[in-house]
Formats: structure tokens, sequence, C-alpha cells
């Protein structure tokens, strides 16, 4: 990986962890935790980390087929699929995910899709579209960080 690719990734995961923040009480509840921990705060100074995820998709993927999928759901499955190496698919559902977060606004679930999908292209050799996944989630984070 190129020393321009591991900036990028680090620096979105400095950001991301600056930004978001969820009640800790209900994070192991929250899917994005559970599999991106970082993101989440874990490993905090008390050691206490989630649970490990159960990397089936096929409740995510019923969730789809039944019209109850959320965004978070999308997220999860990319991120299910890249860890199988399954990256075609990993990418349609970080671009799903992507899609419903930019209609809806939701500025950090956009910057956690295109994280992931700066990750899948890291893992297929594309590496000049991961930095350009990884500035958009960066330029993403960087506004809600400093509201600039």
């Amino acid at each position: 990986m190129s020393r321009q690719i591991s900036s990028l990734i680090l620096l979105t995961t400095v950001l991301a962890t600056s930004i978001v923040t969820i009640d800790i009480r209900s994070a192991e509840a929250n899917p994005v935790c559970k599999l991106h921990p970082i993101l989440c705060g874990y490993p905090n100074p008390g050691g206490r980390t989630p649970s490990s995820p159960s990397l089936s998709p096929e409740p995510l993927e019923e969730a789809i087929k039944q019209g109850k999928a959320t965004v978070n759901t999308y997220i999860t499955l990319g991120y299910i699929y890249w860890q199988m190496n399954k990256f075609l698919l990993s990418r349609d559902r970080y671009n799903t995910a992507l899609e419903l977060a930019t209609k809806s606004n939701d500025l950090p679930n956009q910057a956690i899709a295109l994280a992931g999908l700066g990750e899948v292209s890291v893992s297929v050799g594309n590496t000049k579209r991961a930095a350009q996944y990884f500035r958009r989630a960066i330029g993403i984070l960087a506004v809600l960080h400093w509201g600039k």
C-alpha cells in the first residue's frame, strides 16, 4: 500500500474518532460500533470492547427484501462482504449506503460509506480511486469537526 493511501486511511480514522460520538450504553446495539469499533471509541480506557460481530449477511439481506433496511444495514453489509473478500457486493452495498445517506443529508454515514468504498478500492488494487474516496470522507469529516 502506498504511503499516500496509508496516510489518508489514518487521517480518516483520526477525524472520524473525533467526530462520531455514540452513547456507550447503546453502542453495543449499533452495528457500526460492532464492525468499526474505533468509530465508537473502542477500545476505551476501561478495556470494554464490543462483542464480535456475526459475519452472516443473510439477516441483513432479508431486511432489504422486507423493505426494512436502513443506511446502517447497507454499511454493515458493505463491511461484511469486504471481510468475506466479496468486493463487488461490498462496493454495491457501500454505494447504496452512500446514496441513502446523501439523500437524507446524513454526513457521518456519508463519510463512513466513502471510507468503506476506499477500503474496497484498496483491496482491489485501485489506489487512485481509493485516494479519491478517502479525500471525500476526510472533507466531510472536516466539515463536521471544524464546521468548514
